[in-house]
């Protein structure tokens, strides 16, 4: 991608300039002066290539913003010939191609600048960047020697071009590490100009529910370098993998913009806590001082899980029997293609799934205006026939494991229904594929039987 952006302006800026000249009739004085040539020097002191730093000294992660720019106030044919190439740093482009060349007074004299390329820089170590050169061509026509001023205004003068090739000159810069002494801990390598916010997607919560801690920090500076802060989460709090996202304007310098991380978390005991105040630190380069922002405490309210879970009106409907001589066919049907997909996918437990089944096809067989299904194994059972669909299998074990937390008083048999409700929640919200089916099964049966 790099190499494609530099091709990109190399075709971009190799194509030949408008005429340039803010003085034109200088160049047929200057070569009539000096039988029909253009000194070097003359050349040099009207046209230039240009590369400028904003600043010769810088700390490793700190923006540099370097812009080559072409100055000229002669007519001239005039092309770039060379791009600069970078190295010891990474390179963000700021050029544009719709800038239009400005009129500037340097050292006295009027010049026509066209910027070639500018970029924002980031040193990756100490040392030297020394600033690769860029070449401008330039083709000048001038009369040839000997011609009169009579020839000339009888348009009877010959002429010729005359072609001078301009480089750069080099920039040096020292990049430096960033002070060792009194370094806090959480220095990250951000470097700029920050604040930093936090809220919660919901500040009051239900037990064993997902929600959101989103942080934000603002400003100005190095944003590649800006890693999610620490958090101190209370006790009873799991939290999952940080998401990042940014919007930055990368054409100001240095950028400017904002970074975001999403943080989900789930919090299983009821209760109010309180998630201490989370710190950012960064280096001010403008400074040379670190500095650490800080955000607000965050308060949040626990509530308990929300009764009936399960939905029981859809299995506990006051029925007869022959309104239930569907259930055993249709039970049949649910588990013959749950174990043909089983098979296809060769992960199916058969013989639990088989027993359940038959479990489930006897309780329907002698029902009268019992209701079915109000067992927790009897709830297992039906959990076991959406084994091969993920979603409902954890969404169900989940639900099953939290109504047992609300009726049990084992505090060793809550710390377990507790690890089974968070495992449920990572494949839930945290897609992790590596939960164990099984041993959730079989932790729900030991827990019903203990």
């Amino acid at each position: 991608m790099k190499y494609l952006i530099l091709l990109i302006l190399f075709f971009s800026y190799s194509s030949v300039f408008a005429q340039n000249g803010l003085d034109a009739s200088m160049l047929d004085e200057v070569s009539m002066a000096n039988n029909g040539q253009l000194p070097k020097q003359f050349i040099e002191n009207n046209v230039f290539v240009k590369a400028e730093a904003s600043t010769t000294e810088a700390y490793v992660g700190q923006p540099i913003l370097v812009t080559y720019k072409f100055y000229t106030r002669l007519q001239a044919q005039s092309k770039v010939t060379k791009m600069p190439i970078f190295s010891g740093c990474s390179v963000q482009e700021m050029t544009t191609n719709d800038l239009l060349p400005e009129i500037v007074q340097y050292k006295g004299k009027t010049f026509r600048v066209h910027t070639i390329r500018k970029v924002q820089l980031i040193p990756l170590h100490i040392g030297t960047i020394i600033l690769d050169s860029a070449s401008v061509e330039n083709i000048f026509t001038v009369y040839d020697k000997g011609v009169t001023q009579k020839q000339i205004n009888q348009q009877q003068a010959f002429s010729h071009d005359e072609v001078f090739t301009l480089y750069s000159k080099p920039v040096l810069i020292q990049i430096k590490d960033v002070p060792n002494n009194q370094q806090p801990i959480n220095f990250s390598g951000a470097i700029g100009s920050f604040s930093i916010t936090a809220k919660l997607q919901k500040n009051t919560d239900t037990a064993n529910e997902n929600n959101q801690l989103k942080i934000t920090i603002v400003g100005s500076g190095n944003f590649a370098s800006i890693v999610c802060p620490t958090i101190t989460w209370p006790n009873g709090f799991t939290n999952f993998e940080a998401s990042s996202s940014e919007t930055v304007n990368k054409l100001s310098f240095p950028n400017t913009g904002e970074k975001e991380f999403i943080v989900p978390f789930v919090a299983t005991k009821t209760g109010t806590y309180t998630i201490p105040s989370i710190s950012f630190c960064f280096f001010d380069a403008n400074s040379n001082q670190y500095k650490t922002i800080a955000t607000q405490n965050i308060s949040i309210t626990i509530m308990p899980a929300l009764e009936n879970t399960i939905d029981n009106n859809k299995l506990q409907k006051d029925i007869t029997n022959k309104k239930y001589f569907w259930i055993v066919p249709a039970l049949a049907l649910i588990a013959g293609f749950s174990w043909w997909f089983r098979f296809i996918r060769k992960t199916q437990p058969k013989k639990l799934i088989e027993e359940a089944t038959i479990r489930i096809e006897d309780n329907a067989s002698v029902l009268t205006t019992a209701q079915p299904y109000t067992t927790v194994a009897e709830q297992v059972d039906v959990l076991l026939l959406n084994w091969n669909n993920d979603e409902q299998f954890f969404s169900d074990a989940k639900k099953i494991a939290t109504q047992l937390l609300q009726q049990n008083n084992s505090t060793h048999q809550q710390e377990k229904l507790e690890q089974i409700i968070v495992q449920c929640n990572a494949a839930l919200y945290a897609s992790n594929k590596s939960i164990d089916k099984q041993l959730i099964v079989d932790e729900l049966k030991n827990i019903q039987a203990e």
